[in-house]
């Protein structure tokens, strides 16, 4: 099989198109033929040498959509050829084909995700879902803070939020540009983050962002 592996850290091209054996689902695994890879944050830092120096050729790639290809021994409740969209703990995504726990690999029968859309999700739903449910215990009426709210997590998290029950959400940016990013993903209001709060302090009926401020916005201390 096609993948993209590297053998020393640095930077994209350090990246390399090799010729790989196609893995094999082993017990309580799934094999994906990979349609589309999600690109992270975490994969850049898995470039960069973070977790740890390379052992050979290494693929990453934490996230991943396409079919079911093979079933390890156990499986069940997925089918040969069905669409789905995976969480790779051990990367691999970055080929042709990858293995998968099936407690990670998520069917998107009846999801209304169309493949390209679902290889971006798994990773940051998840890690929002993580952050918010389980580490927060967000609960209906709470006000959430999110850091680095253009991002995929960041983005994922303030729906999320707003879908567990949360009344006001905020965001912050390093930039601008990353701010009107955020705002148009969120549906929120046009006009400037620090005017939207001072001014009136409250939030846009059916907006998903409350406000949301870039690093300028915020007083520095002297």
């Amino acid at each position: 099989m096609k993948a993209v592996a590297f053998k020393e850290v640095g930077g994209p091209e350090v990246l390399r198109p090799v010729e790989l054996p196609a893995p094999e689902p082993g017990p309580g695994e799934v094999l994906i033929r990979v349609a589309y890879a999600g690109v992270n944050y975490g994969e850049v830092q898995h470039r960069l040498g973070d977790f740890g120096a390379p052992e050979g050729g290494t693929v990453t790639g934490l996230e991943a959509s396409g079919t079911v290809a093979a079933l390890g021994e156990g499986v069940t409740g997925l089918t040969l050829g069905e669409e789905v969209a995976a969480y790779l703990p051990d990367g691999g995504g970055y080929a042709e084909y990858a293995t998968a726990p099936a407690s990670f690999v998520f069917p998107l029968t009846d999801v209304g995700l169309d493949l390209r859309t679902a290889g971006a999700a798994p990773l940051v739903l998840t890690t929002a879902h993580g952050v918010l449910a389980g580490a927060a215990l967000i609960a209906a009426g709470d006000t959430v803070l999110v850091h680095a709210a253009a991002g995929g997590v960041g983005s994922a998290a303030a729906q999320l939020a707003r879908f567990l029950g949360a009344t006001a959400v905020y965001g912050t940016v390093s930039t601008k540009e990353k701010a009107e990013y955020a705002r148009r993903l969120a549906t929120t209001r046009s006009s400037s983050a620090t005017a939207s709060w001072t001014r009136s302090g409250r939030r846009r009926p059916g907006a998903a962002w409350t406000s949301c401020w870039t690093r300028s916005d915020v007083p520095q201390r002297r």
